[in-house]
Formats: structure tokens, C-alpha cells, sequence
């Protein structure tokens, strides 16, 4: 199911938009992938910057890094970024799927899933909370309720709390620096879920 997802309407008067595979190929609707736009109003480029422009508007199309889907009504919904999602055992994980679901839990004041790289699956679903003041949550009890409402593939396998979730000065999430927290964390044995007392 996609409870979770965003739906953005239907595109303007003057927008074509497509969505396309790893390839670059069209998917069919309902099927996600990475959604492209072109427009007679869009950029031409960026300033002293021919190779990012290339990328970005390769084919005569933007680019956008999102992933998402067509639903029966011709409305997008937005799914993630596709830098951020997560490839587990051949299976796409789209990290706000899982942070959408944990956030129901009362006790939770910030959450943040990342990809960690797993020599076996690719790589792993790891999730960092951060708590509302004075709660208290076992990991475990996080892992039990994705388990209860995802696919198993989806469900993390690790789950950290954490003073706070890292972001950047507009309010993104550094998750690079909580895959780096991530790589410390597993180099501790026998410790699947910790709590830490600092970030």
C-alpha cells in the first residue's frame, strides 16, 4: 500500500511530464520511477556548471530526482529522492514510507531511515529516532510495529535512539552523517539496538 505518499494533483496547462526506469525507459502507470519534466518556463542551465546541466537535462528533459507514480486519475504522488532510497535484497525501500510509519508512535519527536551497505543485501534499513521530551522507547518496540505494517523487507533492521536528528541550517536531514553514525555503531558487537547519549 502507499498510505504514506504525496500526491501533487495533476500537472499545470503547459508541463509534460513522464516517468521512466533506471534506464530511462517509461514505466506504466502506477508503476514508480524517477519523475521527469520538461517546460518552455524551466532553467536553462546552471551558471559555469555544463556538466551538472547535462545531467540534469539530459534528453531535453529535467531531471528532478524524485521518485514516484501516476495514480488512475492522471495525479503524481511523490514517493522519495531517489538518492535516498534504499535497495534491500533487489527490493526498493523508500525511506518516508518507513519514517511516516514510525512517527505514529506517540513517544516519537523525529525520525530518519537511512541505507547502511550490507555485503549480503545491499544494503540494510536503519532508523534513527529522536524522542519527545521525557519518553521513553525500546528499538525493539519500533522494529514490532514496522513489522506489523510493512512488508518485512522494509522493516528496519537496526534502530538507534538519538538526542536529536541531525539537520542542515534549511531543515534537511544530514543523512550522511547518520550513515556515518551508523558505520560507528556497527563496529560495536552484540549491540543490534543502542540508545545513545550523544550524536
Amino acid at each position: 500500500t502507499r498510505e504514506h505518499d504525496r500526491s501533487c494533483g495533476p500537472p499545470l496547462p503547459g508541463f509534460d511530464v513522464k516517468v521512466v526506469d533506471s534506464e530511462g525507459k517509461p514505466v506504466p502507470r502506477g508503476e514508480p520511477g524517477e519523475l521527469l519534466f520538461k517546460s518552455p518556463t524551466f532553467m536553462l542551465g546552471y551558471w559555469n556548471k555544463p556538466e551538472q546541466t547535462a545531467e540534469a537535462l539530459a534528453g531535453g528533459w529535467l531531471h528532478s530526482g524524485d521518485y514516484g507514480y501516476w495514480d488512475e486519475k492522471g495525479n503524481i504522488h511523490i514517493l522519495d529522492r531517489t538518492k535516498d532510497m534504499i535497495v534491500t535484497n533487489g527490493f526498493n525501500v523508500y525511506p518516508k514510507e518507513v519514517e511516516s510509519l514510525i512517527m505514529e508512535l506517540e513517544s516519537v519527536q523525529s525520525v530518519a531511515v537511512v541505507g547502511i551497505k550490507d555485503e549480503i543485501r545491499g544494503e540494510q534499513v536503519f532508523a534513527f529516532v529522536e524522542l519527545r521530551p521525557g519518553q521513553h522507547l525500546d528499538p525493539s518496540d519500533v522494529i514490532h510495529y514496522c513489522d506489523q505494517h510493512l512488508a518485512r523487507f522494509k522493516v528496519p533492521r537496526e534502530v538507534v535512539v538519538i538526542p536529536e536528528i541531525p539537520l542542515t541550517a534549511s531543515g534537511k536531514i544530514q543523512r550522511f552523517k547518520l550513515r556515518e553514525l551508523a558505520l560507528q555503531q556497527q563496529k560495536e558487537p552484540g549491540q543490534k539496538h543502542m540508545e545513545l547519549v550523544d550524536a
